[in-house]
Parts: C-alpha cells; sequence; structure tokens
C-alpha cells in the first residue's frame, strides 16, 4: 500500500548517572503487558525492546495514523537483569518512602505527557484481583479500611469494611475481590484506635507473582507530536536529549563513605609513621576527599592504620577514582614528604556497603 510505513510514536530511555554517558544499558528489560500487547495490535503498533531502554512505532498512512488511536495506556513490566550491582549503586527511594524488597518501582506520564521525565513512585504491593489484605492495629481496637482508586472510592460494602474483627494476634483480614476492576494502583487505607496507614497496591492477575521489579505506565493521548515531550530546551538535562517523543526512567547513583585499612606488611612504613591517605587527583563527580586517620587496628597479626573519608559523601560513579596515594612524612635528614604508594584501588561495586553511611564505610583493604 503506498504511504505506508512505521514512525516513532515515542521512546523511552533508561538514564542513570552513575554512567559516564549518563545512559543505563543492559540493566533493566521491558515487557508489555497482554492487554497492552492487544492494544498495540489493534492499533498497529510495534513494540521494540534496546539495551537503554524501549520504542514503540505506529503504522502510518500519508502523514496519519493507519488506525486514528486515542487515550490508550500502555504499560509495561520491568525486568531487573543486573541483579548483582544495580541495587547496590542505585538509590531507588522515593523521598521518605524507603526502596525494600518486596516494592515496585512505578514509572508514569499520566498528567505529564509533555514532559520528558517520568515521574517516580514507589508502590507498596503488587497483588492479583483476588487476594486476601493483611494489616495489624492497636490492640483491642477495631479494624477500617477504605480503598481508592484516584478519587473514586471503591472500598466493597461486604465484609463491612468499618468492623474488620481483629485475630489474637491484633491483625486484621480483609479479603479482596477486583475481579473485573480496572488495573492499576489502588490505595489502601486502614486504620483501628491508632493512626492511618495508606499503602499503594498495584492490582494485576497477569503481572503478580513474576518478579516483577517495576513498571512503566504510558498514556498515549494521540499521535500528534503536542501529544508527546518536545526536543528540550538547551542545555539539556543528562543524557542529552536531541530528539522529540523521548520519556525518560530516570535513576539517581547511591552515595557512600569509604574506610581503608592500610596492613603494614613490609615492614618499611610503620604503625608510628606519619602517613596520610591523600586525594591528589580532582576528577568529577567525585569530590575532593580528605581522609582522617582513625583508630590503628589489628589485621592477621599485622598492624593497621586506617582512614576514613568524611563529608561530603562519595558517589557511585563507573569510573572508578584515580589519584588516591599514601604518603609518609620523613623528619632526617631534612623533613620531606615522601610518597609510599601511588594509585590505590577504589572499592568494587560487589563489596561497596549496603548502608552507604558515615557509620557503616565500605572497608577497602591495602597491603603495603
Amino acid at each position: 500500500m503506498s504511504g505506508v510505513a512505521y514512525k516513532k510514536l515515542f521512546n523511552t530511555i533508561v538514564a542513570h548517572d552513575f554512567y559516564e554517558g549518563y545512559i543505563s544499558k543492559g540493566d533493566l528489560a521491558f515487557v508489555p503487558t497482554i492487554e497492552t500487547n492487544r492494544a498495540m495490535k489493534n492499533n498497529n503498533m510495534l513494540f521494540r525492546n534496546d539495551e537503554s531502554g524501549f520504542r514503540v512505532l505506529y503504522r502510518d498512512l500519508s502523514g496519519s495514523p493507519f488506525v486514528n488511536f486515542s487515550n490508550i495506556r500502555l504499560v509495561f513490566s520491568i525486568n531487573l537483569l543486573n541483579l548483582t550491582e544495580f541495587l547496590n549503586f542505585t538509590n531507588l527511594n522515593d523521598g521518605v518512602n524507603l526502596f525494600e524488597a518486596g516494592k515496585i518501582l512505578y514509572f508514569t506520564n499520566v498528567g505529564t505527557e509533555t514532559v520528558n521525565d517520568l515521574t517516580y513512585d514507589l508502590l507498596d504491593y503488587l497483588r492479583p484481583a483476588v487476594f486476601t489484605y493483611a494489616f495489624p492495629t492497636a490492640a483491642g481496637s477495631v479494624g477500617h479500611i477504605k480503598i481508592t482508586r484516584g478519587v473514586i472510592d471503591v472500598t466493597p460494602t461486604y465484609p463491612n469494611p468499618n468492623t474488620i474483627p481483629a485475630d489474637a494476634n491484633n491483625n486484621f483480614f480483609y479479603p479482596i475481590d477486583f475481579t473485573g476492576m480496572e488495573k492499576g494502583v489502588y490505595e489502601f487505607e486502614t486504620w483501628g484506635s491508632g493512626a492511618h496507614t495508606t499503602k499503594t497496591v498495584y492490582i494485576d492477575n497477569d503481572l503478580a507473582g513474576k518478579n516483577v521489579f517495576g513498571i512503566v505506565d504510558i498514556k498515549v493521548l494521540n499521535a500528534s507530536d503536542l501529544s508527546f515531550p518536545p526536543v528540550p530546551a538547551a542545555p539539556p538535562p543528562y543524557p542529552e536529549i536531541l530528539d522529540k517523543r523521548v520519556y525518560v526512567a530516570r535513576f539517581v547513583r547511591r552515595e557512600t563513605f569509604w574506610k581503608y585499612i592500610v596492613v603494614l606488611k613490609s615492614g618499611k612504613t610503620a604503625i608510628g609513621d606519619t602517613i596520610n591517605l591523600v586525594d591528589g587527583l580532582s576528577q568529577p563527580p567525585y569530590p575532593s576527599i580528605t581522609f582522617t586517620r582513625a583508630a590503628d587496628t589489628i589485621v592477621n597479626n599485622l598492624a593497621a592504620a586506617t582512614f576514613t573519608s568524611g563529608s561530603p559523601a562519595i558517589p557511585f560513579f563507573a569510573v572508578p577514582k584515580k589519584g588516591l596515594k599514601i604518603e609518609k612524612i620523613v623528619a632526617t635528614p631534612t623533613p620531606h614528604i615522601e610518597t609510599v604508594v601511588t594509585n590505590i584501588e577504589t572499592p568494587s561495586l560487589g563489596v561497596v556497603s549496603g548502608k552507604g553511611t558515615n557509620t557503616e564505610p565500605t572497608e577497602i583493604f591495602v597491603f603495603i
């Protein structure tokens, strides 16, 4: 058919400031849901995964969509491919909502269809349409539950949501049957005699129980350029975006503190010597690192000097820090500084502290 071709509907790229080029490649994979596959087929769309995200194309006929689609929701599950490192160098917290096992990453453009950055939230649970919702509250109280989908109250009327009895351990259980309800995000508000607690639950029979890491929820208004983000004005945010119709699922790197344990193995440097761990090279995004000598220790019956990094915290970055060296102040015959070791290695991602705080820093052993 003359004039028929496929054009880009939108791209979604995974941005991460951990990487030198700000693009995360090979960390995540995206899979359309059953409903999304059906919607794309019915509207003559194609889905393509690539190493930095995914793209959706639509069939065009002489400058107009082959199917005149509008207000379509396209939902994709996120699978974590880089199991060993991604969680270690990525800050997945949503403000005060801290990431932990079982929570679901949620990216969406709903309400911000013409903005590049997708909105990021952490959802508490991913559940099927039929399940039992459990929640604790104060001893001796009666449990209450209210469930909303956006601004719409969808709380079941049976069993009575305001007279939920507690079990012997003061836990409450309320059966949910949302068969036939729309898939997506619901808010579960519960309370007893104490404060209210609200949790976010994504309900989807097909995704529940499939080890889903996250969800991307894209609303397509229509095929018009005005329904999608334009090319950002210069200077663009990372990564540099030179094209329109691009959505960004943006991740930020974690920060940590380092603790170097310098084991004095050779005998050329003694524990009583004045030695310093020095950052001798400016290398953004790493800050200028100042190390303070902390309490000495013993490692395998050998004396070891300990150095800890102070503020600011050290960002995770794919390019290792260079320029760290150990210097010793020598008093005779004239006072001078002697370089003992150069190009000290920075920690590998696999050993970085899960806490990343100055009280629980990453430990790095150096033998000299």
